[in-house]
């Protein structure tokens, strides 16, 4: 609520019961209950993870786990509720079938590999694009029997949450802040196993699934699309312009 000069006393009131709501005594000391443990255990809870992920991915371990669906009850083909949805899961079937059949022919002679597809759905909030997202990763893991065969991202963590993902940043090693409209350059991490991590993710998805497109602006785009397109560009074709 705006506090304003029309509201007269009521602005008057509204401070005072805001002032009202400190309960601490005069001089209260923040320092008394500060432990040094609890100031720093986020941190090295999140150094901890990411190691233990990043290793999993090196050894293997992510691949060899069980399966893991998203309640498989609700997000399954059988499951759709509009037209719509039934063309999108069909659609996204048969590129997966068509892939499947390639992987697994013994003999390639003559089999040219399907080409990757980019499918743009869009819609009103509530009709069901998040039951899409996590209804076709479920599809990709069972039928390629890896839960590193799938990923998803949007430009935001609360975005990510809903479909159980990744932001373009963390996923693309994107920078955030005032390095974000520098200039971009090629990648800052020198951990080699973070950039071996990185390598094999990315090499063992089959479909990557982002949402709340909207939210990207042009930058975000090519940052996100850069490092997907393999070798830098010629320096005979400044064109092509600068590569993450």
């Amino acid at each position: 609520m705006p506090v304003t000069d029309s509201l007269g006393g009521e602005a008057d009131d509204m401070e005072r019961m805001i002032q009202g709501m400190d309960k601490r005594a005069t001089g209260h000391n923040w320092s008394a209950t500060w432990s040094l443990q609890t100031a720093t255990a986020l941190n090295k809870y999140k150094e901890q993870y990411y190691r233990t992920v990043t290793e999993n991915i090196i050894r293997g371990n992510d691949t060899s786990l069980p399966v893991s669906l998203y309640q498989e009850h609700i997000y399954r083909p059988e499951n759709v509720s509009t037209h719509a949805q039934r063309r999108i899961i069909y659609h996204f079937l048969w590129c997966i079938k068509e892939l499947l059949e390639y992987n697994e022919a013994l003999d390639k002679t003559g089999l040219k590999r399907p080409p990757d597809r980019k499918v743009l759905v869009e819609g009103l909030p509530g009709v069901g694009k998040s039951w899409i997202i996590n209804t076709m990763r479920n599809i990709t893991r069972l039928l390629f029997k890896s839960n590193a065969a799938d990923v998803a991202s949007t430009p935001t963590g609360c975005s990510a949450a809903l479909i159980d993902g990744k932001t373009h940043y963390s996923l693309m090693n994107i920078p955030v802040g005032a390095d974000f409209k520098k200039v971009p350059t090629n990648m800052n991490v020198t951990n080699r196993d973070k950039i071996e991590a990185a390598r094999m993710t990315m090499s063992n998805v089959v479909a990557w699934f982002m949402d709340e497109h909207s939210m990207n602006g042009r930058e975000m785009v090519g940052l996100v699309e850069a490092p997907c397109r393999g070798a830098p560009p010629s320096p005979d074709d400044p064109s092509q312009g600068n590569r993450r």
